[in-house]
């Protein structure tokens, strides 16, 4: 289900529980966040009515009585039923760590990365609440994909190497250390044509954001 299909309230509060531990808050950690500036009474019956459109965008002929109970609020806990609400971001955050925690196994690594397809919530970037997930996320991704390039290029393996640098890339253009890797490994692997275009473009990027003079494209494919 996607996001835009949410009403913006109701997914609003999807992503912030998806963002707590266990996919779980109190009542007021959840005031807090998504109501921070309304008056207590107004916040509670906000969130109650946000349930309510919460549980019908989810299942759009959500019965109280014969539905099954996807978010429970109860003894001044709000909670996710994780057996029934699943999200990419969780997926990825759990399999990246057991691809971080075994790394003789690069397929559970490359698996993880499959998983992430862009930093969390973008509808909600400048809300406090999804700032610390998403940058959590989004530096897990970033280590695992440079731990996997790594050892692929250990491997032998490069251009499994380059095919995971250049995904990275689609994700975060600014993913500074992976474009450097991905240059050279296209001059070791003959591409020198590859190399020179995607060098072009990081050679921009220093000069225009960083104002430095980047290294030349021959001293980053001998790895100067």
């Amino acid at each position: 289900m996607e996001l835009s299909s949410i009403r913006r309230r109701a997914a609003g509060l999807l992503c912030y529980l998806m963002t707590r531990n266990g996919h779980l808050a109190t009542r007021d950690q959840v005031l807090d966040a998504l109501w921070p500036d309304v008056d207590p009474q107004a916040a509670l019956n906000s969130l109650h009515q946000t349930l309510y459109f919460l549980r019908r965008d989810i299942e759009p002929g959500y019965d109280d009585d014969l539905s099954a109970q996807y978010t429970h609020f109860e003894s001044d806990l709000v909670w996710l039923d994780r057996d029934l609400v699943t999200a990419e971001s969780t997926a990825f955050q759990e399999r990246a760590a057991r691809a971080l925690a075994t790394p003789d196994d690069l397929d559970v690594g490359i698996e993880a990365l499959a998983l992430y397809h862009g930093r969390f919530a973008p509808e909600f970037e400048y809300e406090e609440w999804a700032a610390g997930w998403r940058d959590l996320l989004h530096g897990q991704y970033l280590h695992l994909a440079e731990t996997l390039v790594a050892r692929l290029i250990r491997d032998g393996r490069m251009a499994d190497a380059a095919q995971i640098a250049m995904g990275v890339l689609q994700v975060d253009t600014s993913a500074e250390h992976l474009e450097r890797e991905l240059i050279w490994l296209y001059g070791t692997m003959g591409a020198r044509s590859a190399a020179a275009e995607q060098y072009g473009h990081y050679a921009a990027v220093q000069r225009t954001e960083y104002g430095v003079e980047p290294p030349s494209l021959d001293d980053i494919i001998s790895g100067v």
